[in-house]
């Protein structure tokens, strides 16, 4: 809930820049989270939701690029072209930002006392 209210407050902190359409666009994120992570919840437990949050922050950056990429293009060269450059664009920011992501992180040093990211799913998360 606090990365989405951070995601509202700049959102809304940019609109006067970006105008309302984009602004419009992307401040529709979280609401659609919101409603799918309850939803998964209530489907697959918390694993399920835990999923969901796992696969957005992992998939984020492409879609904001889509979203910009639809919006800029679409009054321009028209909705097809528009979504096909967007579509066209997810995978290479959801690879490049992965790609960026491990290599910072092979930069960051292990934690001595061995207490660095848990594995997925471990029983401690099972139970909550």
């Amino acid at each position: 809930m606090g990365l989405v209210t951070i995601m509202v407050c700049g959102i809304a902190a940019l609109e006067p820049y970006v105008g309302t359409g984009l602004a419009g666009t992307f401040a529709s994120l979280p609401l659609i989270l919101v409603v799918m992570g309850v939803t998964e919840h209530r489907a697959r437990g918390p694993l399920g939701a835990l999923d969901l949050a796992g696969g957005t922050l992992a998939s984020v950056a492409g879609t904001a690029v889509f979203l910009l990429v639809v919006v800029v293009l679409n009054p321009r060269a028209g909705v097809w072209v528009a979504l096909v450059a967007g579509l066209v664009l997810i995978p290479v920011v959801n690879r490049s930002v992965t790609a960026l992501a491990g290599a910072l992180s092979h930069r960051m040093p292990d934690r001595a006392d061995g207490s660095g990211r848990a594995g997925r799913h471990t029983p401690e998360l099972a139970a909550a």
